[in-house]
């Protein structure tokens, strides 16, 4: 442990301080410069270092997040009986020198599992990040501000990211609205939770509006050091919306919001979003009862665990993953996604030569996928010079 940063070291100390007697303490994304989680071994630990590591890809594309911080976030996972009754169930805090630190309390037995809880997690990774990244524009601290319909709405676009289907469920729950709430209190600070319906609708509908012109991204920039979001969308969407007053950006974003829902939505990932998401996938951890550790697993060793439970689990759920958001996979990518499908069928029905051929497969299909992403990005950096 002696390589792990400070911080880290801190919240190996706090954690180990209150965890229960025989259990130890699993670590995810050590060194990372992104999400660097602590938690008890577990599969609650395992799940929050797993959503940790395949939101990146998503948020560094929406939220223009950097490869790595110089100074990655602190995740803990404190257990449920230790948390403060009442108080929210994650807290973040920031430092000097881009220390972010985020506490998340674990699920209680009362509360839902499943897509609840993942959104809950989404949530406080996604006010986490958004701190962070105010911390990195060098946005003084007492003037960072990360309003709840931005954190909502960054979580729901990773949801639809893994479950597509969450995509039209999203358009049928808005379709069903008398109207969409008015554009202002959707953004007030003062809405702590917003529905996730109207957030996710409003994140989309600026993204959409501002993605070529980099409007979004100033915008993301001045809301986060405490400017008003309404006068800041007016100035920099000026291009997209023209001169408007209130009365007309609510216009706009009705109509926008209502052209939403009548468009089918099937985003594509871009090249290197398909390859980090691909390979995040691959990787998956099985809990040790004996030794009450975490293990890691990858492809070449996942063949050894084959007919463990959780591994089973584990992988039929990244099957039907695969196979949901194949669409979503750019084209350089198909093949590694389809390499990677008959590898785990393979390993299903117990079949270690198909397996090795589809392992192997897998390795050149992404090789392949890597040269015409690098390929594609020559040409675009010529054609931009």
């Amino acid at each position: 442990m002696a390589s792990l940063t400070p911080h880290i070291l801190n919240a190996q100390t706090e954690l180990g301080a209150i965890k229960e007697p025989g259990r130890t303490l699993s670590f995810y994304g050590m060194e990372s410069g992104r999400f660097e989680v602590a938690a008890m071994a577990g599969p609650e630990g395992a799940q929050l270092g797993s959503l940790a590591e395949q939101v990146w890809p998503v948020w560094q594309n929406q939220l223009g997040l950097p490869e790595r911080w110089p100074v990655g976030i602190t995740v803990r996972l404190a257990p449920a009986e230790t948390w403060p009754s009442g108080s929210p169930s994650w807290r973040v805090t920031t430092e000097a020198a881009g220390v972010v630190s985020l506490w998340i309390r674990a699920r209680t037995i009362e509360e839902p599992e499943g897509l609840t809880e993942q959104r809950r997690l989404l949530r406080a990774l996604a006010d986490a990040a958004l701190h962070r990244q105010a911390v990195f524009k060098a946005t003084a601290l007492d003037k960072i501000t990360v309003p709840a319909w931005l954190s909502i709405g960054a979580a729901e676009a990773v949801l639809i990211r893994r479950q597509p289907a969450l995509s039209d469920a999203w358009q049928q729950e808005v379709k069903g609205l008398p109207h969409m709430p008015p554009l202002h209190a959707i953004l007030s600070p003062q809405d702590p939770a917003p529905a996730a319906a109207a957030a996710y609708a409003v994140w989309l509908w600026l993204q959409t509006e501002g993605a070529r012109s980099g409007g979004w991204r100033v915008f993301l920039s001045e809301v986060l050091a405490g400017a008003d979001a309404l006068k800041s969308i007016t100035r920099n969407y000026e291009n997209r919306l023209g001169r408007v007053g209130n009365q007309e950006l609510e216009l706009a974003w009705q109509t926008g919001c209502a052209n939403l829902v009548r468009v089918k939505i099937v985003p594509v990932m871009e090249p290197a979003e398909s390859r980090l998401w691909l390979g995040q996938l691959t990787r998956s951890s099985l809990h040790d009862a004996t030794q009450k550790t975490d293990i890691a697993v990858d492809l070449t060793t996942e063949w050894d665990h084959r007919q463990d439970t959780e591994v089973r689990k584990q992988r039929d759920d990244r099957i039907n993953l695969l196979a949901s958001t194949f669409h979503q996979i750019h084209p350089f990518y198909r093949n590694a996604a389809g390499s990677l499908g008959r590898l785990w069928l393979a390993m299903d029905k117990n079949k270690q030569t198909a397996w090795k051929k589809e392992l192997e497969e897998w390795r050149r299909d992404t090789s392949s996928g890597l040269e015409l992403e690098k390929a594609s990005a020559r040409i675009l950096d010529k054609s931009e010079r």
